[in-house]
């Protein structure tokens, strides 16, 4: 990759991307690497611990979409929703491996190998259905998701697109974890 020794400009940047689109390698290196620069500084201000695979991350889904580029804004727009993304996807792992030692704790349901997945399908059961005295909405996507529906089929029975889909579906979850923890003490 080029080090850049100088700040580089918007019409330089402009230059680049189109020299880069028309297969100049150097041009290309010159333009990731700026981005890659921006990303960087972003990344290790919200994840500092993992800011580099991250950053790698993104920059591989950016070169896979490169060619669909024609402008600069355009380009750095989809860098930082991508980045964002992944700083999401990171955000949810950590949320999703917190764990609770249970050692000493009366459970309010039984724990033998034999009945462990049928009462656990049970409490999942009984909690959507609870959920959705608060949150009607929340009980059809999860019902509809424990069920097998795809995205699209949910999407479409309830007239939503499928990123508002995505929204409701990640709180539902939230909020069905929280009851899980609060009624019955499951990390899940």
């Amino acid at each position: 990759m080029c080090k850049c020794s100088k700040p580089m400009l918007w019409l330089e940047l402009e230059t680049s991307l189109d020299n880069a689109r028309n297969g100049d390698e150097q041009s290309k290196d010159r333009l990731f690497e700026f981005v890659r620069s921006k990303l960087l500084l972003l990344a290790r201000y919200r994840v500092p611990e993992g800011a580099e695979d991250i950053v790698q991350e993104s920059l591989i889904v950016i070169l896979r979409n490169f060619s669909q580029f024609d402008s600069l804004g355009g380009l750095l727009a989809f860098s930082h929703n991508v980045l964002r993304n992944k700083v999401g996807n990171v955000y949810q792992r950590r949320d999703r491996h917190k764990r609770v030692d249970l050692v000493d704790t009366e459970l309010p349901y039984s724990v033998d190998d034999k009945s462990d997945a049928a009462e656990l399908d049970r409490i999942v059961q009984r909690s959507i259905r609870k959920l959705g005295q608060d949150r009607p909405d929340c009980q059809t996507i999860l019902e509809c998701l424990y069920f097998g529906l795809d995205p699209d089929e949910i999407s479409e029975r309830l007239g939503i697109s499928k990123s508002n889909l995505k929204v409701r579906t990640f709180r539902c979850r939230q909020a069905l974890r929280d009851l899980l923890r609060r009624d019955y003490r499951l990390e899940l």
